[in-house]
């Protein structure tokens, strides 16, 4: 596979292949294109090897903002911006991450705006991307329409990622590209993407392998939820005196206002004991 390197016009800095090409001063190792299809983004992350005196070129091929033009395993055309790197001072390599280039349409704000009549997604489309160079590819809903109302200002893509949701469809974008030029951006619209063939997949035949990835960054065992202070009150609101019934049993609601987790608390507790948890992280003293 092969990904060209070009600045914001398209103009060529360079060509780096993945795999064993010895023949190329430029090498991706690591890539990873991951789709959410939530937010209608393509993310990528990579490292560039190369020789230690070809460092001036490859720092320029991976400046932020830079494109990365391929052709995937489905053979759809993929235009990434990239927008981080990281050099290891080494000389020989340099990691780079970026997303596809419908992000592009985050530097576009428009304002609030109340539809007057129905529309289609095509017609909300050209009124939130105007002259931005994006067209309509597939679209699965020509005829369905929505009368919308958005109450703030926010970029162009929030907004077509909304106006998405309330049309109940889901978008992605997609490039025609010709040697090292974009020539056509589409944005693309779809009532669901993928489907469930009964099709079984096992590693070493069909998938080469499958990675698990894990995160407690953000582990909680208990919230004690606060929110705005009333008009004159000095006590914010809480969930004390409220009552909640957990079907599961998971979670209790305290008469003190917290959220527990019973799971979590037992399992993550300081203490680390398998009896009846607290709410202060630790299991009770025996």
């Amino acid at each position: 596979m092969e990904f060209y390197f070009t600045d914001r016009s398209f103009h060529l800095l360079g060509i780096a292949t993945a795999g064993s090409d010895h023949t190329n001063d430029f090498r991706i190792s690591g890539e990873i294109e991951r789709t959410n299809v939530d937010a209608a983004m393509v993310a990528f992350t990579g490292t560039l090897y190369f020789p230690k005196k070809q460092l001036s070129k490859a720092e320029a091929m991976c400046q932020d903002l830079n494109y990365m033009l391929y052709m995937d395993d489905d053979g759809n055309g993929r235009m990434i911006t990239i927008t981080a790197s990281h050099a290891d001072g080494t000389g020989y390599c340099i990691a780079f991450e970026g997303t596809d280039a419908g992000n592009d349409l985050k530097n576009e704000i428009v304002d609030a705006y109340t539809a007057t009549t129905q529309m289609t997604f095509e017609q909300y489309f050209n009124i939130f991307t105007g002259n931005s160079g994006w067209e309509i590819g597939v679209n699965e809903i020509p005829t369905d329409v929505r009368t919308l109302t958005f109450d703030s200002e926010e970029t162009s893509y929030d907004r077509m990622n909304s106006v998405a949701t309330q049309f109940g469809v889901e978008t992605y974008f997609s490039f025609s590209i010709v040697g090292t030029t974009m020539v056509k951006c589409y944005l693309n619209v779809v009532k669901k993407r993928g489907a469930d063939r009964g099709i079984t997949l096992r590693v070493g035949d069909e998938i080469n392998r499958i990675t698990v990835d894990s995160d407690s960054t953000n582990l909680m065992t208990a919230v004690y939820a606060r929110g705005a202070t009333p008009d004159g009150s000095e006590t914010p609101i809480n969930l004390v005196g409220y009552s909640y019934t957990d079907p599961t049993g998971q979670f209790v609601l305290t008469k003190e206002g917290y959220l527990l987790d019973t799971v979590s608390n037992r399992i993550y507790s300081r203490l680390r004991q398998n009896s009846t948890a607290t709410v202060d992280g630790r299991a009770p003293m025996l």
